[in-house]
This record gives C-alpha cells, structure tokens and sequence, in this order.
C-alpha cells in the first residue's frame, strides 16, 4: 500500500544525515530543513517542500489502521510521487525529536527560495518589508514572521546577529511561515542598499518622534525592529529615517518585539485598506 523504509537503529547513517539538518553549516550545505510536529509538517507539505517524511512506529500504525485519515491521504500521495517515506523505531525517533513531547511526525524539506533577489525588487512601485535587526531569540523571530505573513508583507530580511532564521525553534514559532514567505538574510549594507534605491527605512523605537498612529506609510518601506533589550543596534539606527514610537499607556516599560511588530504591520495594513477604499 505505501513504499516506506525502516530505520531501526540510531546510528544509521540517515538520522546523522538528519542530525546535520539540526545546525546551521548542514542547513546551509543542502538547503535543507529538518521539521517535527505535525502542524510543521503539513504545511510544509501544502507548500510542496517536503522532500521525505518520517514517522514513529505508532504513528504509522494508526495510519495503516485508518485512524489517521490526514496522514493516510498525505502518505498515499507520497507514494505516488516517490516522495520517501521512513518509519522509525521509537528510540530513533526520540533521537530525532528537539521537543519535550514529540509527536512522532517529522519531515526534511526545501528551504524557500524567494523567486527574485532582494535587489531585483527594489524597483517595485510598492514594496513592504520587514527586517529584524538583532533579535536573538527564536520565538520572536518565528512568531515575526508568522505575524509578517499573515499581514501581507512582500517579505523578511533577517540581518546577521539575528537568531538562524531556520533554526528548530523559530520554525515551529513561524507556524509555517517560512514556506509561504519570501526571507532573505543579509547585512547592514543590505539595509542601506535598500535605502539608496529609494525604501523608506521605519525603525521600531520606544524614544522615536513618531507615533504610530501618525506614520505616513510609504509606498515603499522596510520595518526594522531590533531586539526587546538591546534595540535597533547602532549601526543599523543611523540608517533609518523614520522611528517610530508605539505608546505606552501602563506601566510597562516596553512590548515584546513580536507584539510590536503586529502592532506596526496592521497600523500599516489599516492605513493601505482606508487608502484603498477613499480611492
């Protein structure tokens, strides 16, 4: 019924393959990534980058028992398209699996390659980006660029001292994100290239002149956000030409980068749909 592979033992030399996808150097080598959870999975699957899918023993059990109708619809496709597939004893799964309660589901897959180079879309008449600047941590980065594709934007540039973008926590944080979103990486001078071909660089700073609900979006912008601690590192602040300021009406001192981030980004969507609708 379904073309699978067995992997019985830890050190069989596909689950160190697997293992390498877990760092930066191998995630770079193969363009690869290695995915667990079933939510991770799947959408990566609805995007077409999967390139193999491993199960736990138990979890292929419930499929060939029909208890699991999704996966069984998602194996029989493989199938088809010679996608592999592995089935894997439980202590390799548990070898494999980075969270507390795994859920025996993993894949490998394609790392989104953007159709066009971040300066190939500079001459774009409307560009909305968005670029982290610093943000160490992985939830936030994922949980920025879920919130960056869900508010539309044409992508992410994720600047270097910035947490790996593909790393195993900011892609279960990115709920998927990274398979329907343009994310490129690259440096401050990426930044300032952007700005001399004419993208207004907005900066998120809770010291900035300009409140949000008073920003002028631009046709062509990119939103810089810097780490909750840290802010927007020196050399990439002296390259903005807007900061804005989201208030605060409490007590607290600031928001969390992620929380700031939508707050900004559905600003800038309330403003474009107003725009749109008095035209």
């Amino acid at each position: 019924m379904y073309r699978v592979t067995k992997i019985t033992s830890a050190g069989n030399p596909r689950v160190r393959a697997w293992r390498k996808l877990l760092t930066r150097s191998g995630r770079r080598r193969t363009g690869e990534v290695f995915l667990e959870g079933r939510r991770l999975v799947l959408d990566a699957w609805a995007a077409g980058a999967v390139t193999s899918l491993l199960l736990e023993e138990g979890v292929y059990a419930d499929v060939r028992s029909g208890a699991d109708p999704e996966l069984a619809n998602v194996l029989a496709t493989a199938t088809e398209r010679r996608i592999p597939v592995f089935v894997l004893a439980p202590e390799v799964a548990r070898r494999l699996a980075a969270t507390v309660t795994p859920q025996g589901i993993f894949a490998t897959a394609r790392t989104f390659s953007p159709p066009e180079e971040l300066s190939a879309l500079t001459s774009r008449p409307s560009l909305s980006l968005v670029a982290l600047a610093g943000v160490q941590d992985p939830g936030n980065v994922g949980t920025v660029l879920r919130t960056a594709e869900a508010a539309g934007v044409d992508g992410v540039l994720v600047l270097r001292g910035s947490a790996d973008p593909y790393g195993d926590k900011v892609l279960r944080a990115g709920m998927g994100a990274h398979f329907r979103l343009p994310l490129w990486e690259g440096t401050e001078e990426t930044l300032a290239s952007l700005r001399r071909s004419g993208v207004l660089l907005l900066g998120a700073d809770p010291r900035g002149d300009t409140v949000v609900w008073d920003v002028a979006w631009p046709p062509r912008f990119a939103l810089v956000l810097g780490s909750e601690g840290g802010g927007i590192p020196r050399e990439v602040e002296a390259l903005l030409d807007v900061r804005v300021r989201i208030p605060i009406y409490g007590r607290a001192e600031s928001l969390n980068v992620a929380v700031a981030a939508a707050v900004l980004l559905y600003a800038w969507r309330q403003a474009r749909e107003c725009a749109e609708r008095r035209e």
